[in-house]
C-alpha cells in the first residue's frame, strides 16, 4: 500500500513541479504595480514557500543521484537568480532584491533538510 503511494506521489510529483515552476516564473515577471500588495515579510515567506515546493518537487519526482540533485537543486536557485535579473530590468517594471534571493534560499534548504529528514526516518522505519 505504501509503495502505491510513493508511486503515485512521483507520478503527481513531476507535473506538479513544472506548473509550480511555470506558475513561479508567470508570478515573478507579473507587473508590480498590478500584483496584490503585501507586507514584506510576508512577501519573503512566499519567496521561501514557493521555492520550498518547488525543491520537494524535485526531490520527490525524481530520483536523482546525490551530485544531480545538487545540480539541480543549484540549477533551481539559478532561475530564482536570473529572474530576479530579469525584474531589475525597466521594462518588467518590477524590483530586484538580493532579500528575495535570501528567502529562496531559505525555502530550499528547508525543503532539503525535511526530505533528509524524512528519508532518514523511512530507512529506520522500513529496515529490519
Amino acid at each position: 500500500m505504501i509503495s502505491k503511494i510513493f508511486s503515485l506521489s512521483v507520478i503527481l510529483a513531476r507535473p506538479a513541479f513544472f506548473l509550480a515552476l511555470i506558475t513561479v516564473t508567470f508570478l515573478s515577471l507579473w507587473p508590480g504595480s498590478a500584483s496584490p500588495p503585501t507586507l514584506l515579510w510576508s512577501d519573503k515567506f512566499n519567496h521561501a514557500m514557493a521555492y520550498f515546493f518547488l525543491t520537494i518537487g524535485l526531490i520527490v519526482g525524481w530520483k536523482f543521484t546525490l551530485k544531480n540533485r545538487l545540480i539541480a537543486i543549484v540549477s533551481l536557485f539559478a532561475w530564482g537568480v536570473v529572474l530576479e535579473i530579469i525584474q531589475g530590468l525597466p521594462l518588467v517594471s518590477r524590483t530586484a532584491s538580493g532579500m528575495d534571493l535570501v528567502a529562496n534560499a531559505s525555502g530550499i534548504l528547508l525543503a532539503m533538510l525535511v526530505g533528509w529528514l524524512f528519508s532518514f526516518w523511512h530507512q529506520r522505519k522500513f529496515e529490519p
